[in-house]
């Protein structure tokens, strides 16, 4: 969650409600659960207009109560017992309200933390609050208390930001290029600004990419949610990622590109993300669906491109024939103002009133996803399309465009790309 200061603290606002009431109804107040309105009267000695109140006053003198765990506007992973209670309040005018509900939760995996949603709406006429609470018990001592920024009175400043949908696990300084070249690639089909997660235990690249981070181009969050030593499984809370990048930027850019750091959503009939969706029948959807292609890493590519600077996207042109429908495999690009909750492949659920939430898979002959990772049992004597391979240089339609990206990026980066393996007797050419 994150913060918009108000000026108000709950201290305040606690105090301001003992002040127009009195200390005596104030006690009456605090032992009452289920209060909704209190309107001060000759008996309390006390007059006044009329003030709304929490329901459960009793959680709400804990919360108020109890020390601030976080004031930064960073990602927070936090466990919870089997029920989950959250709080909303306050609002500029000093009328606190608090708001109850449980946790959308996802089924338990016991290889790996599970991730839960956790709502709260508020009505229309409502402010947004300052503060979110959680906690494990209506009376219960808070587990969080957290910012809220209200991202909507923020101008939308990009078309398309691209977030990495898991935070980066097992990942070292050794991995970078692979993190710049899927900037500098999807920056040529449109992508403006790139958000990723850290965990503790790789966050020597959030550090490491500091220069990137100052120039805009990417964002960079310390997910503080701590992975057991032996623990080798890589899709830890990704959705609890996927949503944290949805809802961050839901009013700062007007879509949002959900993929791995191997994933390439490659236009095949026009030059860039918008202007394939803008002719494809997914053009008024809220999200469109990008179907999964493999390009084996473990093969060499045939005929690869003659660039000096290697890029993995440029070399590895021998694609998997195996077809996936949407969902499944498939990757997304929404407008995140239509959403309610995202998920690795497919959109879990749409805010109420949105008509365009139909499935549009974008057709694989208009454009689909390149995924470049070790797949499937082909080997390099085997490379035809009897043994399920065909060849694909789309890519190279963007060769001139990614090779520039390339260097921009590492310049930024104030690194150096790696040679091509061709160019190892100093005769290559540089494009």
């Amino acid at each position: 969650m994150w913060g918009k200061d108000t000026g108000l603290t709950e201290n305040r606002i606690w105090s301001q409600i003992a002040e127009d009431l009195g200390s005596d109804a104030l006690k009456q107040i605090v032992g009452q659960r289920n209060l909704l309105w209190i309107r001060a009267s000759r008996h309390s000695g006390v007059s006044g207009p009329v003030h709304r109140l929490p329901l459960h006053a009793c959680a709400y003198r804990t919360i108020l109560n109890t020390p601030v765990p976080f004031e930064d506007d960073q990602p927070r992973f936090q466990k919870f017992g089997k029920q989950g209670v959250y709080s909303c309040f306050t609002t500029p005018e000093n009328h606190p309200n608090e708001q109850y509900a449980s946790l959308e939760s996802w089924p338990r995996i016991p290889t790996r933390p599970f991730s839960s949603i956790v709502v709260c709406p508020i009505n229309g006429y409502f402010p947004v609050p300052q503060r979110v609470v959680l906690a494990e018990a209506e009376c219960g001592l808070p587990v969080a208390s957290l910012q809220v920024l209200n991202q909507n009175t923020r101008d939308i400043k990009y078309n398309f930001t691209v977030c990495l949908h898991k935070p980066l696990f097992e990942v070292g300084l050794k991995d970078v290029p692979r993190l710049l070249e899927w900037i500098a690639v999807n920056r040529v089909f449109g992508g403006e600004h790139f958000v990723i997660y850290t965990l503790p235990s790789t966050d020597e690249i959030r550090k490491y990419l500091q220069p990137l981070v100052a120039s805009g181009l990417l964002e960079i969050h310390l997910f503080d949610m701590v992975v057991p030593a032996k623990e080798k499984n890589e899709y830890h809370n990704q959705k609890v990622a996927i949503n944290e990048c949805m809802y961050r930027h839901m009013y700062t850019s007007k879509r949002l590109v959900m993929i791995d750091f191997d994933e390439f959503p490659t236009p095949h009939s026009k030059d860039n993300w918008q202007d394939l969706i803008n002719t494809s029948p997914c053009a008024k959807e809220s999200t469109v669906y990008f179907r999964n292609r493999f390009f084996p890493m473990q093969l060499t590519g045939i005929n690869v491109s003659r660039s000096d600077i290697l890029v993995t996207a440029l070399e590895k042109n021998l694609q998997s024939n195996e077809s996936f429908k949407c969902p499944v495999r498939s990757k997304v690009i929404i407008n995140p103002r239509h959403v309610h909750i995202c998920t690795v492949h497919y959109v879990h659920k749409y805010i109420r009133g949105i008509t365009r939430t139909r499935k549009c898979c974008m057709p694989e002959d208009l454009g689909h996803l390149h995924h470049y990772r070790t797949w499937g049992e082909f080997t390099q004597e085997k490379t035809t399309a009897a043994d399920g391979l065909v060849t694909d240089h789309r890519m190279w339609h963007f060769e001139s465009k990614i090779i520039e990206s390339v260097r921009e990026v590492y310049k930024i980066q104030n690194m150096t790309a790696a040679k091509a393996a061709w160019c190892s007797h100093g005769n290559c050419v540089e494009v």
